[in-house]
């Protein structure tokens, strides 16, 4: 449903939002699908640690505009990521830019305007109101996962690891103002990824509308 049909604009291995799924085999007991593997290539999570565990703020930015530009594309096709993490997100390092592709749509379904009432991701990387009320919806979902990411990639850790801490404490920011030279538009923008009430949070649009990337 993401690679859209062959010709399609955007469909194409060069500017596809996710690794292409070339062929695939049941053989009963099993399924087998053969993947696109583009070279050279790591993912997000491995890109991050060879360059000491955080990134440049500048980098970050640049890595976070084209993941929403890719959540945009899945959007726009039906579909729900649901497990957006490092290590579902493929770098290209083959071209003068760096590239980003989508892995790993096993926790994906067709996106919805009404609530979900089901999770499946990845405990770091929930949103509060599953925790508080069993359901939440599509897009503010999304905005909470890139915000939980930015962090990861700007401090080199995650800013919850406990259901107690994603429902009741803020992410701790401050330390922020000394590294980056645009800290104040960063925190916001995190500030408001990792806003506890989902109507609190930007849209996709949104995030790319907010100062930090003007």
């Amino acid at each position: 449903m993401v690679r859209g049909s062959e010709g399609e604009s955007g469909a194409d291995s060069s500017s596809g939002a996710c690794v292409q799924l070339l062929d695939w085999y049941n053989l009963g007991d099993e399924l087998v699908l053969v993947m696109e593997r583009p070279l050279p290539c790591l993912d997000l999570f491995d890109y991050i640690q060879e360059r000491g565990g955080k990134l440049p703020e500048e980098e970050a930015k640049f890595l976070l505009k084209q993941l929403v530009g890719l959540m945009k594309k899945v959007h726009s096709k039906g579909v729900l990521h649901r497990d957006i993490k490092p290590e579902n997100i493929l770098v290209l390092t083959g071209n003068e830019s760096l590239s980003l592709r989508l892995l790993d749509f096993g926790c994906g379904c067709i996106l919805k305007n009404e609530p979900y009432t089901e999770f499946y991701g990845t405990l770091q990387y929930t949103p509060p109101e599953w925790y508080l009320h069993g359901q939440y919806e599509a897009l503010p979902l999304c905005v909470w996962q890139m915000g939980v990411l930015l962090y990861d990639m700007l401090c080199g850790e995650h800013p919850f690891s406990t259901r107690a801490d994603i429902i009741s404490r803020a992410p701790t920011l401050h330390a922020l103002i000394h590294n980056l030279p645009s800290p104040l538009d960063c925190q916001d923008l995190m500030r408001r990824c990792l806003a506890k009430r989902p109507r609190g949070r930007p849209t996709l649009e949104g995030i790319l509308q907010h100062p930090w990337f003007q």
